[in-house]
């Protein structure tokens, strides 16, 4: 049986906000760790372990932000569990969340409503976005962390981040971003603005692989991540073992100081070599000209 014909080629792909395209550079790349490097297994993966660190300097410098504050996740759920589960919570703490949100922007809240006392504080949404001054009625003295979404995944509605985190700042709250929608088509600094948390799935506007995506804690917010998982990669030295003989076999290791504490075990390096080179066209064509079809 023939394989169909792949038809013309695209001029411009619309369905970003469902499922990007996997940009050409990201397919050359994972295309050549197939054929070259993965029928050799552990002999020749050196040659592509490199590309989460490369993939982790591009993020920050296109997030403005330190490497040491990015973190890789397979999807936007996973980096916001890792706030709503990490987090020390009392009861009567309360979490302002939005109206038709998508469901992985709220479920994880929810679930603390049962499971720590914690209140849910909803923001209603009128003619398809929000008010600021319903924003700002939701925000309240308990008010531990504000749940937003950059981007309504139904109505496009543009949340203004700088002013979320101006409303948030006079009570202690923190921000904490699901930016699935908008990262990688809408330019963000983490430094001129400062959320606390951010989680984005790589595989809408980043143009990267279905199951890879960034998580962003910023550094003074991550000794808060009380509950990380305790995969081996999350501690420092985990490699010593490797290079140093049974001798050096050692559990009591402390968790690494940087948000790579969260990444766990073994991870999709096939993803990862993918997501490393969306990245790094992103970065050389710059925000305004992505995607370019």
């Amino acid at each position: 049986m023939s394989s169909p014909s792949p038809g013309p080629a695209i001029g411009a792909y619309l369905d970003h906000a469902g499922l990007g395209r996997l940009r050409a550079p990201a397919v050359d790349a994972m295309r050549t760790a197939l054929v070259e490097v993965y029928p050799h297994g552990s002999a020749l993966m050196g040659r592509i372990f490199p590309a989460r660190a490369a993939a982790r300097r591009t993020a920050a410098a296109l997030l403005d932000c330190a490497p040491t504050e990015i973190a890789f996740v397979p999807n936007t759920s996973t980096g916001l569990h890792l706030v709503a589960d990490g987090l020390r919570w009392e009861p009567g703490d309360e979490v302002v969340v939005f109206d038709r949100d998508f469901p992985a922007n709220v479920h994880p809240w929810r679930a603390l409503v049962e499971r720590a006392g914690v209140r849910l504080r909803w923001v209603p949404m009128h003619d398809g976005g929000y008010r600021t001054d319903d924003i700002a009625a939701a925000i309240g003295p308990a008010t531990r962390l504000i749940a937003a979404s950059q981007v309504n995944f139904a109505t496009g509605f543009r949340l203004d981040l700088d002013a979320l985190c101006a409303l948030a700042a006079p009570v202690g709250a923190l921000v904490c971003v699901d930016a699935v929608q908008g990262l990688g088509t809408l330019p963000l600094s983490l430094a001129r603005t400062p959320v606390d948390f951010l989680a984005a799935g790589a595989h809408k506007w980043l143009g990267g692989p279905p199951g890879t995506g960034l998580f962003y804690c910023r550094s003074e917010r991550l000794p808060l991540l009380r509950s990380v998982p305790a995969g081996w990669f999350g501690f420092d030295g985990a490699n010593d073992m490797l290079s140093k003989g049974p001798g050096h076999f050692r559990y009591d290791l402390p968790l690494r100081a940087d948000s790579g504490r969260v990444e766990g075990g073994m991870y999709d390096v096939l993803g990862m070599v993918g997501l490393a080179a969306a990245l790094e066209e992103l970065a050389g064509i710059g925000w305004a000209r992505w995607p370019s079809g």
